[in-house]
Parts: structure tokens; sequence; C-alpha cells
């Protein structure tokens, strides 16, 4: 009897509960009945996971609809522990998966919603460790069905609760002890306040903005996977303090609260005769109200509040989507009348939200999920990463020439950090006191200029270069972990921002060390202060080693309600502390319309921002903001002197975008107006700009020759009307003048079929694509295209076989206007075509059939699948390429392990 049928019979059957407990239902399965005590089940389902006395690969049922609350003692929350999964061995490949009794009620690859609550089991968290804890070198595991989440518990006690945590501790993991060959699959991941006090679009009493967890995943493992999952909920105010009474509150604009003593339980003090912005700092703080009723029902929520005097304070607003820090709107009491309900006044701080947070590790893949943070709904680095083999520092070593224990793996050109003597203070080639390098560190960085033996030559490097000889007996390294191997996909990110930008952090996807990472078919919702912010940061100052390289961001859809800002920073070498250079970051292919103006970075809003690294650069992105909106930079660099900042080099590209543009920065120039980017016109070509400020076309095109200039939107002729809501008619009309006038023979601007058919998954599903990292990109599955002289055959799955509507055609340039004579008919494109087969949903196409196809050409395909359009290329071989007996049907993918080391690093450039 299969495990589905044996749950289906342990849910028909009335199971006696008088007794919490987990009981073997054979064949390596276990059931962990619920009493409806949720503490009491939650204990023996710890006790039970504890104790490991079920084989890896077995099966652990919980009820759906059940509790299962970590164990702890009541009322202490830091003695409370997660649930505690560890190392497994004799695994051979299977996972001891822990799921509810009604997952088999959740369609595997399709994403979870919170109304599937009631076929989810619930495991809670009460203190400060996460509900899912990880043991050292735990491995194995899949969690599937299941709610992850924390319990008033946590908030009563005033403890940030991560809903799941790296490891047994909080400091960063070392070196094997990562988790790995870890699953999450179909999850909802959220804090309690979403049941217990309703969303913020339903907020009425304030409270839906006080918040106590405010991570999702936070963990450092190889080959873990989240898929299919929703995470949602995170971000929003951290009690502080004591929550303050209300007593009273004029009807005036701004309104008036008043209690005894409360501007000092708030931490406000001196009269300012602004509003709560940056003018007024220190006299303002971020309070949440809760309570208030009737007239004054909308005082409830997150406000700021003005020192007046001891006992009363003035209330402002927060001014949405702005980037200035306070609230500017004072909040009107006017005709409200006396204040009613028992109001109380919370002293906050803005929790730091993420979604999913790494420092180091993978392969990752975060595959079609809903994640949902007011923060960083994906972060990448931000802290120092482990050595790999550090040395250490002998006597007679001097600040230029090192002798160490060992020189294993150092190469010439490495960077090398070492321990210098206490007190030694900050590099001299730290250039700023905004940087962070000014603050006092232990530690200089050097790159090798020569090894002789164990002896090093050095020559400093960057803000943290050596400038005082080593610390005999500290450490010397060069070697270091980093995040590799990362796939970002077909998820939905948004960002709820119902709060100041300035506190939001930059952006819903920030990345700050990668190596081999791919971001492909996603939509960013409200990324109004930042889409992508790459960067190479050693923000530790410990690990030179970190580097952003061979990263690629494709093929993703960016707006929302609120719009999108311009912003695509990339910033490959650190201007705080040395770091590696970065290498080949691209932007590629991705749709941007309804940009707004936000006030960021000192009035700068970039389309995109650079500083070093080598290669990579923006191609075929659409960029479209509403005409008379100022954006103020296209590109700069920050014009430094090594070793300070390392300079740029020229072999960037800014090409075949069509993007609107205001008036700011000439491009490759710096916000000071001096020159860093030699040759940089050469670099920008067969660009569509849009003049959306009245710049003058005459004026851009004198400034960036080469590229099509227009003076409006109209001129563009869009299928539609090109923005967020109707996004799918941002592809450019056949009389358009950006119509195959790419330097690739594409349309200007992103391929928008292209995109729907990445975010939806199509082609990846149909077995026409698989994800490379080493690309990084999605490439053609070698199962699916077999190429031969002169005819293709093309294997792929569909899904609505019987409806007549399948077909393929075949074009022979990157616009696909010109159809090659192989399917230039209806009869000849239909997948039923005479020599074509159809055979378990797999139709195997023979291309060439009716018009040989040419060795060396370069085909670009359309394949309609009922509503499915998938669209991509091939290249013919120059030779015929070896015959093979034949194709197994493509699956979902090319597993991962079938990559190879080798094949997951590319020629970019030297990893430090």
């Amino acid at each position: 009897m299969t495990r589905w049928i044996r749950m289906g019979l342990l849910l028909a059957v009335a199971v006696p509960r008088a007794q919490s407990g987990c009981e073997s239902t054979g064949d390596r399965e276990y059931y962990c009945r619920s009493t409806g005590d949720p503490v009491a089940d939650g204990a023996a389902l710890y006790e039970f996971i504890e104790k490991r006395s079920y084989p890896c690969g077995s099966t652990i049922l919980l009820d759906a609809g059940a509790e299962y609350v970590n164990k702890g003692e009541p009322g202490v929350p830091s003695h409370s522990y997660g649930f505690p999964l560890g190392p497994q061995a004799g695994c051979n490949g299977a996972y001891t998966t822990i799921t509810s009794t009604r997952a088999g009620d959740l369609p595997e690859g399709k994403r979870v919603l919170p109304s599937d609550k009631p076929k989810m089991a619930k495991l809670l968290t009460r203190g400060t460790f996460p509900a899912i804890q990880f043991f050292p070198k735990a491995n194995n595991w899949r969690l599937a069905g299941l709610v992850l989440s924390n319990t008033a518990a946590a908030s009563r006690n005033g403890y940030i609760a991560w809903v799941l945590g790296a490891s047994h501790r909080f400091d960063p993991v070392p070196p094997g002890d990562e988790l790995s060959q870890v699953v999450f699959d179909r999850v909802l991941v959220y804090p309690y306040e979403e049941e217990a006090y309703g969303d913020l679009a339903n907020n009425t009493n304030g409270l839906a903005y006080l918040r106590t967890a405010r991570t999702g995943f936070y963990l450092m493992g190889r080959n873990v996977e989240i898929l299919n999952s929703y995470i949602y909920g995170l971000g929003g105010y951290a009690r502080k303090g004591t929550p303050v009474a209300v007593t009273g509150a004029s009807s005036g604009k701004p309104a008036v609260l008043t209690a005894p003593g409360i501007s000092a339980s708030l931490g406000v003090s001196g009269t300012c005769s602004g509003a709560c912005d940056e003018s007024c700092y220190g006299s303002c703080a971020r309070v949440v109200i809760a309570g208030a009723a009737g007239d004054w029902l909308t005082l409830n929520g997150p406000k700021y509040v003005k020192y007046l005097t001891a006992d009363t304070v003035a209330v402002y607003s927060p001014r949405r989507l702005s980037g200035i820090a306070g609230g500017g709107e004072p909040y009107s009491g006017s005709g409200k009348g006396p204040l009613t309900g028992n109001v109380s006044v919370f002293g906050t701080e803005l929790l730091g939200q993420y979604g999913f947070l790494t420092a180091w590790g993978g392969p990752y893949r975060i595959i079609n999920n809903h994640i949902e943070a007011w923060g960083m709904n994906i972060f990448l680095g931000g802290s120092d990463t482990p050595a790999v083999d550090p040395a250490i520092v002998q006597s007679g070593s001097t600040e230029t020439r090192l002798l160490l224990d060992h020189v294993r793996e150092l190469k010439v050109g490495d960077l090398v950090v070492v321990d210098v003597p206490e007190g030694a203070g900050r590099s001299k080639y730290c250039g700023s006191s905004a940087k962070g390098c000014w603050n006092s560190n232990r530690t200089r960085v050097g790159k090798v200029t020569a090894i002789d033996g164990t002896a090093v030559s050095l020559a400093p490097h960057g803000p943290d270069g050596i400038d005082v000889p080593p610390r005999i007996g500290g450490r010397a390294a060069w070697r270091g972990l980093l995040i590799e191997n990362i796939e970002i996909r077909r998820n939905t990110i948004f960002r709820n921002h119902e709060h100041l930008l300035a506190q939001a952090g930059k952006g819903p996807i920030e990345v700050k060390q990668a190596y081999n990472g791919l971001v492909d078919g996603n939509i960013i919702g409200t990324a109004v202060n930042g889409n992508y912010f790459i960067t190479s940061r050693n923000q530790g100052g410990r690990s030179p080693w970190m580097t952003t390289e061979n990263f690629t961001f494709s093929n993703n859809l960016v707006g929302g309600p609120d719009g999108s800002s311009s912003r695509m920073l990339m910033q490959l070498e650190d201007d705080e502390h040395t770091n590696a250079a970065g290498a080949n970051v691209t932007f590629y292919n991705n749709l941007q319309p309804n940009v707004i103006e936000i006030p960021y970075a000192g009035g700068i809003s970039q389309i995109a921002d650079g500083g070093g690294g080598r290669t990579g650069g923006w191609l075929h992105n659409t960029n479209t903001p509403p005409m008379g909106t100022r954006l103020r930079a296209f590109l700069h660099f920050d014009c430094q002197t090594s070793p300070f900042v390392y300079g740029v080099t020229s072999d960037w590209s800014i090409r075949d975008n069509l993007w609107g543009f205001g008036e700011g920065i000439v491009i490759g120039r710096s916000q000071d107006g001096r020159s860093c980017w030699p040759a940089a016109k050469d670099q920008i070509k067969s660009n569509l700009f849009v003049d959306t400020r009245d710049t003058g076309v005459r004026t851009i095109r004198g400034a960036w020759p080469g590229n099509t200039v227009l003076s409006n939107y109209g001129q563009v002729k869009f299928k539609g009307v090109c923005a967020f809501e109707s996004w799918e008619d941002c592809e450019l009309a056949e009389d358009s003048p950006g119509k195959g006038a790419a330097s690739d023979g594409k349309d200007l601007g992103a391929d928008v079929a292209q995109v729907k058919d990445r975010i939806n998954g199509w082609s990846e599903e149909a077995g026409l694509l698989v994800a490379d990292t080493s690309v990084p990109a999605m490439v053609n599955n070698p199962e699916a295209f077999q190429l031969g002289a002169a005819e293709a055959v093309i294997r792929f799955k569909v899904f609505n076989a019987k409806d007549g509507t399948c077909s393929l055609e075949l074009y022979t340039n990157g616009a696909r206007t010109k159809k090659d004579p192989d399917t230039d008919s209806y009869d000849k494109q239909a997948c039923t075509r005479e020599g074509n087969s159809l055979d378990a949903g797999v139709v195997t196409f023979r291309a060439g059939r009716y018009s040989p196809l040419r060795p060396g050409a370069t085909y670009h395909y359309r394949i309609q699948d009922g509503e499915r359009v998938m669209v991509g290329e091939f290249t013919m071989p120059d030779a015929p390429a070896p015959e093979r007996p034949g194709l197994p049907p493509p699956g979902p993918g090319l597993p991962r392990e079938n990559l190879s080391p080798e094949a997951q690093r590319p020629e970019a450039g030297p990893r430090q």
C-alpha cells in the first residue's frame, strides 16, 4: 500500500487522542497525532525527532490544522528550542520528510497560498529560537506542507523570533557544520500577528504593525531548495519600552496627545519648528498607536510624534513612498470630538526584515515562491565568512614581506588579510570618515606580488591597504567561503512599503557577494527605492575575498501598484573595505514599466550606477518612466585614486536598451563632473532613448552617438499602453523604429514574450530549458535538441495536445519577423505535421524536413501550446553532429549534480 493511501486511511479512521506521541505505521512512516494540546504535542514531536530512532528516508506525518509548539519552559522564551533537525546516516540520496496528513491536497509544483493553512500542520516557536533548528551537519531533510511561525509568547516577552534559523547558534556557522541536502516545499512562513491582528489592509487597532518575527530563512548550507512556498508578513515595528496610556487628544492639526511624562517615555525632547523630518531628528520619534475608536480610528497604526511639552506630543503621519526620514504630514483631529478608546502609544524600532538571508554556501535554489518583506526580501552576504586555510605570521615579517608557516594555494595577485597589532587604527589609505574603514580595526590587506618559498611580497591594496607590520603570530588568510551557485527564479518578490523608504533597506534584492548567480523570471513589486543592488562588499573588513562575479539578472518584471525605481545599481569594488573586484555582472532583458521619481541618496535616481569590476553591463532592458520624470543620473562612477578605489575598465556594454532619460550627469562621469571612464561613448550603442524632460533629441544624440533618440513614447509605438498593469503591451508594434533595430537583430528593449515565458516557467516545464549557474543563464536542455547537418529534432512536453493549438515556427532573425521556409505556413507549423510524433505527451518536431536548415545558422523559434507561448533559439553546427540513437523524453530539468565543478566555473577572471 502506498504512503498516500495509508495517509488517507489515517484521516478516515478515528484515532484515540488520549496521549501525545509518535507511532510507527509501517514502512518507514511515523504518525505524530495531535491531542489538541499544542505544547504537549510539540514536546512529543521534539523528543521523537531528537531521539532519531527512525532511519533516514522516513516520513513523519503531522495532523493537518494542528499546532505543534516547540520545547521550552512556560514563560521563559530563552529556554525554548526549535524542533531539532540534525545529521543523519545511511541516507543514500533519500530525505527524511516532515509533512502534513493533507499534503497530498497541495499539488506538487504549485505555489501554496495562505488559504491552504487548513491542509498544513503548524510548527511554532514561542521564544528566541526558530521554529526549525538545524544542528551542526544536519542533512537530508525535507519539509513539505507545513506552517512555520511563532506564538504570542514571544511577543509578550519582547523577543524577536526568527521563524527559521541557521544552526544551534546565531553565530557564523563554521565550515563543515553547515546543513546540506535540505528542501522546503510548499511551506507557509509568517509571524503570528498576521492571524492575531489581521493584515495591514484590514488593520483597525494598530497592532497589525507590531511584529516579533523578522526573518523567514537565515541559513548557511549546501544544496538547499526553497520551492513553491509563501513567505509574508515580515516587516513592521518591534515594541520599545513601556506603552504609554493616552489620557486625551486635541482636535487640531496636528492633533496633540496628552499623557503624564509622555515625551520622556517616548524618548523625544527639545522643541522644533518643522515637521518630523531630518530637521527635527531627536525631537521626533516613530511610534505605533493602538486602541483608538470611533472618529479617531484612523489614529491607529504607525505615526510620528514630536515633542511639545513634557506631557504633550504632536502627531504626524508618515509620508508614504518618500525618502525623507520622518513624518511630514500633520495628522488632523479636526471635527473628531473627544478621544475614545483605550489608546496606547508604543515606542518602536523598525525591524530589519529578510525573506531569505545567507552569508555563504550553495548551491541554493529559490524557485516559485512569494517572498514579502518590508526590507530586503533577498539578501546575500553582508558579513565576514570563514577562511578556508589560514596561515600564521612568522617572526621577521614586515608590511611589504610576509613570512608564513605555509602558502598553500596562494597565488600572485591574491589578496591577503593579516592581523596587525592592537592600536594600529585605520589604514592611511582609508580616505573618508564616512567609510567603514574609518573605524579602527586590527587588519590590513595587501596584494601578492611575488612568492618565494613561504616568503610573500605584498603591495597595499584598497582602503585597508597594509601600512604597518603585521602582528607576529597573527592570522594571514587569502581564501574564504562565498555564496556560490544560487538560483532565484519565478518568484513574486513584494515589498510592502507601509513606512518610510529611508528606513526600508536598499532594494528587494541586495547582493553583497556571490559567485555564479541567476535571478530570472521574477515579478518584483513596489520596488520604489531600488530594484537590484549589486555590490562586492567586504562589509566586516576581514574577508577581502568577497566578490560578486558571474551574476545575471534576466527576464524580470519590475513595478507593482506603486511603480518602481529606476535604480539598477552595480558597484563591484568596495570603497569601504578592500575586496576582490567583481566581474561579469549583467542585466539582461528586464522589463520595468512605470518607473517613478523618488528622492533617494541625495536626490540621485540612477538607471545604472557603477564602480570597478570587469565585463558585464546592461543589455536589452526596457525602462519607461512617464514623461516629465526626472532621472538625475544615467550612469556614473566614483573617481578615486588607487589604492583607495581601484578604477574601472572599459569592457562594459550598454546596448540595445529602451530607456527613458531625463536630465543629469553625463554617462561615464562622477557626480563632481570628472571623467573616469575612458571611451564611455564607445560602449553605449544601439539603444533607444526617450527624452522625458525636454533635454533635446539633438543634445542627447550628440552626447551619445550611435543611438536612436525619440522625444516621446508615442514615437516608440508600443502595441498598447506600456504600464505595469498592461506590461504585455510593452511589446513593440510592427512599425516601431525599434523593431529589429538591435545590434543582434532583435527588437530594442526587452523581449516581452520571453519575459512572460520565464515568469511562468513554460519552457522549463516543457523541458526546453534548464538553469545553468556557470553561464549563468537558462540554456537549452541538451536532451531536447538534436542538431544534425540540415535537420533539428526538438522534443518538448505539451499540455494542450488535444485542442489542436500546438505549433512551432522558425524565424531567421531575432525579431521573429522573417519565417524560415520550413515553417512558413499553417500546415508546416503544426506539431502534428508529417514526420512528427506525439508520444506520452511529448512532441518530437523534425525541423528542416520541408526546407533544409543551414549549417552554422541561428534559428529563433516560437512554440505555442494553448495559451503557452515559448520562445528561444538554437544554432546549427558548422559540421554534422554525430547521430544519436534516440532522445529520452525531456524532464523537468537537468539535475544539478550533472553539472561538473569545472563546468560551474567560467573563465570570467581569477577567483580570490
